[in-house]
């Protein structure tokens, strides 16, 4: 699946890099201010830190629609979509994946206390379920959803790790590099949505491969 993912990577990499120039940094990157805006006006006893955690998580989860949609038409030989139609993708399902992510969240918070389980079951729907949203249908995702938890089973946990421990490295590894800048926040947040947006499609196009192709 790796090698079928950097496949794919390199057959649309023109696709790739306009979707990321229209879409995935613009959206990092008012995500990233909006983390700055939210840290800097909110009191520490407000938590700050959770609303941040929320908009890096939709920085990823939001864009899934439309790359599963990319690699699931060049794995199964359909015809290739626009770059239009992949926009579309994304506009048309991003009410449903906020919807759904914000409740999610919000119980994955509150069931941390309980051995982390509320906690690790969320945040596997978190991941599962916006490759399922072209369903369109809110119970059809959720069946869809629930037969890829039924079917992945732990194996979900380890590749919510992977994401998170990329977001993680990305973030020790800038972090590191812009130390010493006047503007770090600003270098920082760009370059992240620069690297994001590289990243990002190899890791839906497997994900894609494991949860929807596969099954």
């Amino acid at each position: 699946m790796i090698k079928n993912s950097f496949e794919i990577y390199n057959r649309h990499l023109l696709k790739i890099m306009t979707i990321s120039l229209v879409i995935v940094i613009p959206i990092s990157l008012f995500l990233y201010f909006a983390t700055f805006y939210v840290y800097d006006s909110l009191e520490t006893n407000q938590y700050p830190n959770l609303y941040m955690l929320f908009f890096i998580i939709m920085n990823f989860v939001c864009i899934i629609p439309m790359y599963r949609k990319l690699a699931q038409s060049d794995v199964e030989d359909e015809e290739e979509p626009t770059i239009w139609e992949l926009m579309k993708e994304f506009i048309k399902h991003f009410g449903m994946v906020l919807v759904i992510s914000l409740p999610l969240y919000v119980i994955a918070l509150f069931g941390a206390p309980l051995a982390f389980i509320p906690t690790a079951i969320c945040g596997a729907i978190m991941l599962v379920f916006p490759f399922c949203v072209h369903n369109v249908d809110l119970k059809k995702v959720l069946a869809k959803t629930g037969g890829i938890l039924k079917r992945e089973n732990i194996f979900i946990l380890f590749d919510l790790v992977v994401v998170v421990s990329s977001q993680i490295l990305i973030y020790s590894v800038l972090m590191q590099a812009f130390v010493n800048f006047d503007n770090n926040f600003y270098v920082y947040s760009i370059t992240r949505a620069i690297v994001n947006a590289a990243i990002f499609p190899f890791l839906i196009f497997y994900l894609t491969q494991r949860y929807i192709i596969d099954e």
